[in-house]
This record gives C-alpha cells, structure tokens and sequence, in this order.
C-alpha cells in the first residue's frame, strides 16, 4: 500500500471512531429518553437523516464541504402546531488546507404549523469536537519547510498531526417537510451552526431529509 493511502485509510478510520463514540452516547441516551416517552403513547416518535452542503460563514482557507445528521424526535401534535423535541448526532466535512472536522452532539427543540406542507423553525445546542490539520504542517508548500520546522517524515505514512478542540455547539435553523406516505416524511432545511472556540468556527449549511416515524 502507497503512503498516500496508508494516510487516507488512517484518516477514514479515525473519522469512523470519532462518528461512532458519538453514535453511541446519542443512542444511549436516546433509548432511555423513547423508554421515559411510553407514557405518552399519543405523541409521534420519529427518526431522520439530514444530508447537507456547508458552506464557511467567513472567507478564510476552508473550502465547501458536506456532512450529515441523524435526527431522533419525539413530536406532540394539535390541530394547528406541532413541537417537537430532539437529539441530534452528525459529522461534518470541510476541505482546504486545515481540512476541518466537525463531530456534534446536540439536543433542541422544533416548533412548525400543522399544514399538509409544514414549515417549522428548529434551535439545537450541545457539544462538538472540531479537528484541524496542525497549521505549522499545513504550512508546508511543495514539499519545502519554513524555517525551523523538522521534516515531517512519518505524515505521508501515519498522517499529519491533528489539533482536537470540544467545545459548545449550536445551531439555528428553517425547514419545509411534506408528508409522502403514511410514516413517510420528506423536506429540505438550512440552518446556521458554530462551535465557539477563541474565534468561532461558523458554517452555512443547505440540504434535504428523510423523516420515518416510528410511534404515535
């Protein structure tokens, strides 16, 4: 194997057990809160996928990326508003050359109007883990170093060191969702979303979902 798939194979495998460390923790706590939700058998219970586009709120080294967010809802209706309240894991890609990361775990509320088309407005908080390429390797152009910096000698092999921050995260959104079939949800979203660091990493995001409901 090249050493540019070694690197490649080592990066997907970490990016796997970051998503599934947090997966874990969001099906945890997701199983206790569906078990606390058999009281009220009469409020929908659903899951979803959102599949999106980001795009960096500022101007700087990162380019567009893409990511996605598994949703698990637990929705009360009446005749004119639904609300809803959620718990969200999601990964997040950016290119450029710091090629961020973006690992979220976040719990909100959604409030949309009972139409056959519904429009609903959703703010969602919690934790992310923000990864970056060190900014003094990153640096590096065609293969020369700046001065004082040694020789990266194991990157192409074992991968360039990476710099990890958790934080808080949120995020501020729109959706439009219409139903398909019975069960069967459909919809696009954009939203607003950060990790606060010293300087805050924000991003536009735009995509669609796929909702399923699951409980009523």
């Amino acid at each position: 194997m090249t050493p540019s798939k070694t690197r490649q194979t080592t990066f997907a495998s970490r990016r796997a057990s970051r998503f599934l460390t947090f997966s874990a923790a969001a099906c945890a706590l997701a199983a206790l809160l569906m078990a606390a939700g058999e009281a009220h058998a009469e409020d929908d219970r659903a899951v979803g996928i959102d599949v999106s586009f980001s795009e960096r709120s500022d101007i700087g080294s990162t380019n567009p990326g893409s990511g996605f967010d598994l949703t698990a809802a637990w929705r009360s209706n009446d005749d004119l508003l639904m609300y809803a309240s959620e718990l969200v894991v999601g990964a997040h890609d950016f290119g450029g050359a710091l090629h961020p990361e973006v690992y979220r775990l976040m719990f909100g509320t959604r409030l949309g109007i009972n139409w056959f088309v519904r429009p609903s407005v959703f703010t969602r908080v919690g934790v992310a883990q923000l990864i970056i390429d060190d900014p003094l390797r990153a640096s590096w152009t065609n293969g020369t170093p700046e001065a004082g910096q040694l020789a990266p000698a194991l990157d192409d092999v074992l991968g360039a060191p990476r710099i990890k921050t958790t934080d808080l995260a949120g995020q501020l959104g729109l959706a439009l969702d219409v139903k398909l079939m019975a069960g069967v949800e459909a919809g696009i979203q954009g939203s607003y979303n950060w990790v606060r660091l010293t300087d805050s990493f924000g991003w536009w995001q735009a995509g669609a979902h796929l909702t399923f409901v699951i409980g009523s």
